[in-house]
C-alpha cells in the first residue's frame, strides 16, 4: 500500500513537471522526450547487425551483402550521434537557461507573497530553501531521466522480443532480477533523501559562516572582536556532525549495494552464462542465434540496471519536486482574500489599535497583548519601550506583514483586513532598523523600483539634495 502511494505520488509529480514545462516551452518537452526514440536504433546496430553478419558469413553469402549490413549499421549510428550532438550542444543549453530562468522567476514571485510566518517555520523554511537550491536542476534532471527512461524502455522492449523468440526461460530470470533490484534502488533513494533533509540545517550554518568571513559588512567586527574563534568553532563542529551523517549514510548505502550486486551477479550473470553455455554445448543454438541471444542478455542486463536506476531517480526527483510544489502552491493567509472588489485605501485620516494581541510562531507567550491607541492625521507620536517590547511588531501588524491574533486594527474606522493589502502598504512610509541596500543603481535604491520617467529622476535628485549627497553622487563615474 505504501509503495503504491509512493508510486502514485511520483507519477503525479512527473506529470506536474511535464505540464509545468509545457506551459513555458512545449517544443522542449517534445524534443527532450523525443530523443528517447533514438534508442530504437540500438537493437538494430547492437543485436540485429552482428547476427546478420555472422549468419551471412556462416551461410557463405557474397561478402558485399556483409558490407551492406555494415554500411547500414554505421549509417544508423551516425544518425543517432548527429541527433544527440545537435540536442546536447545546440538546443539543450539554450532551452535549459530559459527554463531555469522561468522556474527561478516563479519562485521569486511566490517568495514575495509568502507570509513572514513561513520564514519562522523550520519545516516550511527547509522546503523553501531546498526548492530554491534544487528546483531548476531537478526539473532538467527529471526530464533527462524521463527521456532516458523512455529510451531504455524502448530498447529493452525490443530486446525482450528477441529473448522471447529465442528462449522465454531467460526472460523469467530477468523479471525476477528486475523486481529485486527495483526494491533495493527504492530503499537507496529513501535513504538519500532522508539524509539530504538532515544535511540542510548543517549546510545553512556552514554557508552562513562563509558569508560572515567573505562579506564586507562583517569585516570590522571580525577584526576587533573574538567572534572569529566562535564562528570557526561552529563551522568545525558542523563539519563534524555532517561527516558523521555522511558516514551513517555510507554504511547503509554500502549494505544495500552489496545486496543489489549479489542479485545482479547471481541471477543476471552466473545463471545466464551457465544456461547459455549448456545450450551451446548441446547444440541448441546456431552461431548467429547465440550471438544475438548473448548480446541481448548482456544489453538487457545493462538496460534493466539503467531502467531501475531511472525509476529510483524519479522517486528522488519527486521528493524534491514536492518541495517546489509546496512553495509554488502556498496560499498566503493574509493575501488569500485579496481581490479587485476589496476597498482601496486612498488616504489615511485615523489609525486605531483596538485591544490587539499577537504571538510569533513558536513563541510561548504574546509579544503584544491588550494594546489600544489612536493616531490621527497630522499627529506625531513616539512609541517607546525596551528591546523586544513589540514596537517593531506594531508596525509589522499595521503593514499586515502579520495579522493580529485578537483585537483589530482600524483605518478610517474600517478594519484593515477589509482593505486591499497593497493599497495600505503604499500609503505608509517605512524604514526598518535592519534596512537593506541592493546591488542596483542609487536611483533604484532610493525608489525601490525602476526609474520610469523624468518625474522619477526629479524625485531622486530632490531626495539626494535633502540629505546633502546630490553633488557627491553626480561626481561619481557612471
Amino acid at each position: 500500500m505504501i509503495l503504491m502511494k509512493s508510486l502514485k505520488r511520483v507519477i503525479q509529480n512527473v506529470a506536474f513537471v511535464i505540464m509545468y514545462v509545457s506551459k513555458h516551452n512545449k517544443l522542449f518537452i517534445l524534443i527532450c522526450l523525443g530523443t528517447g526514440l533514438f534508442s530504437l536504433i540500438g537493437p538494430l546496430t547492437d543485436v540485429w547487425g552482428p547476427k546478420q553478419i555472422i549468419d551471412l558469413l556462416t551461410d557463405g553469402e557474397p561478402y558485399r551483402r556483409v558490407l551492406y549490413v555494415i554500411l547500414l549499421v554505421c549509417s544508423l549510428e551516425l544518425l543517432k550521434a548527429i541527433g544527440f550532438s545537435f540536442y546536447n550542444n545546440k538546443y539543450l543549453p539554450k532551452a535549459e537557461v530559459r527554463l531555469k530562468a522561468n522556474i527561478s522567476l516563479d519562485l521569486f514571485q511566490r517568495a514575495s507573497k509568502l507570509d513572514l510566518e513561513c520564514y519562522e517555520s523550520p519545516a516550511f523554511y527547509n522546503k523553501f530553501t531546498m526548492a530554491l537550491r534544487e528546483a531548476d536542476n531537478r526539473f532538467i534532471s527529471l526530464l533527462n531521466s524521463l527521456s532516458f527512461f523512455i529510451g531504455n524502455l524502448l530498447y529493452l522492449s525490443a530486446l525482450i522480443v528477441i529473448v522471447m523468440v529465442l528462449d522465454p526461460v531467460l526472460l523469467m530470470i530477468i523479471v525476477l532480477a528486475v523486481i529485486s533490484m527495483f526494491v533495493t534502488q527504492l530503499v537507496k533513494s529513501k535513504i538519500k533523501y532522508k539524509f539530504n533533509i538532515q544535511y540542510t540545517p548543517h549546510n545553512r550554518r556552514m554557508n552562513y559562516v562563509n558569508k560572515v568571513f567573505y562579506e564586507p559588512q562583517f569585516a570590522k567586527e571580525i577584526r576587533i572582536f573574538n567572534i572569529s574563534r566562535l564562528l570557526t568553532g561552529i563551522y568545525n563542529s558542523t563539519v563534524g556532525e555532517k561527516s558523521s551523517l555522511l558516514a551513517k549514510q555510507g554504511n547503509k548505502t554500502v549494505l544495500i549495494n552489496i545486496i543489489a550486486d549479489i542479485i545482479r551477479i547471481g541471477l543476471l550473470i552466473a545463471f545466464v552464462m551457465i544456461y547459455v553455455s549448456l545450450s551451446i554445448y548441446r547444440g541448441m543454438l546456431t552461431p548467429g542465434a547465440f550471438i544475438a541471444l548473448f548480446i541481448s542478455i548482456m544489453q538487457a542486463t545493462s538496460q534493466l540496471i539503467d531502467l531501475i536506476s531511472g525509476v529510483s531517480e524519479f522517486y528522488e526527483h519527486s521528493l524534491f519536486i514536492e518541495n517546489f510544489r509546496t512553495v509554488i502552491n502556498y496560499k498566503s493567509n493574509i493575501l488569500k482574500d485579496d481581490n479587485d472588489k476589496k476597498e482601496k485605501c486612498d488616504y489615511i485620516d485615523k489609525i486605531s489599535f483596538k485591544d490587539i494581541a499577537f504571538m510569533y510562531v513558536g513563541a510561548s507567550k504574546n509579544s503584544i497583548d491588550g494594546i489600544s491607541f489612536d493616531v490621527k492625521n497630522g499627529e506625531k507620536i513616539a512609541i517607546v519601550g525596551h528591546n523586544g517590547a513589540g514596537k517593531s511588531t506594531l508596525i509589522k501588524l499595521l503593514l499586515r506583514l502579520y495579522d493580529v491574533k485578537n483585537g483589530e486594527i482600524l483605518i478610517n474606522g474600517t478594519n484593515i483586513k477589509n482593505y486591499d493589502v497593497t493599497s495600505v502598504q503604499r500609503k505608509i512610509g517605512i524604514i526598518f532598523q535592519d534596512f537593506q541596500s541592493y546591488a542596483i543603481s542609487i536611483a533604484e535604491n532610493i525608489l525601490l523600483r525602476s526609474v520610469e520617467s523624468e518625474n522619477d529622476e526629479r524625485i531622486v535628485n530632490e531626495s539626494l539634495r535633502k540629505v546633502g549627497l546630490l553633488e557627491k553622487v553626480h561626481s561619481l563615474e557612471q
